[in-house]
């Protein structure tokens, strides 16, 4: 996708829900958990080595080591960008991927 049809996007996305509505309207506490689901997004990636970043509130830029970036519109996108642009399968729920607090691995 071109990078310029990113910014055309919104965040009505299932992974923004429970915020509410009002809150939503304020666009500083919007963009404290848009940057609150890209920290835990990271904390998910750490053991690939890449990273996922906020791209103008509107879109996410998922980047490796290597130089190599996707740009997606939701954080669901991501695992189907890992997939697609990161050959491989990576799967968020998995233990040894975001083990519990306190666990050792």
């Amino acid at each position: 996708m071109c990078g310029l049809c990113g910014i055309f996007g919104t965040d009505d996305h299932w992974s923004a829900a429970g915020i509410e509505t009002k809150a939503s309207a304020d666009p500083v506490l919007r963009r404290r958990h848009r940057t609150a689901r890209v920290a835990a997004v990271n904390r998910m990636l750490a053991r690939q080595r890449i990273q996922l970043s906020d791209w103008q509130g509107q879109s996410y830029i998922l980047r490796s080591l290597t130089g190599r970036q996707a740009i997606v519109s939701n954080v669901t996108e991501v695992w189907a960008a890992l997939e697609a642009e990161f050959g491989g399968g990576f799967d968020p729920l998995d233990p040894e991927t975001f083990p519990e607090p306190g666990a050792v691995s």
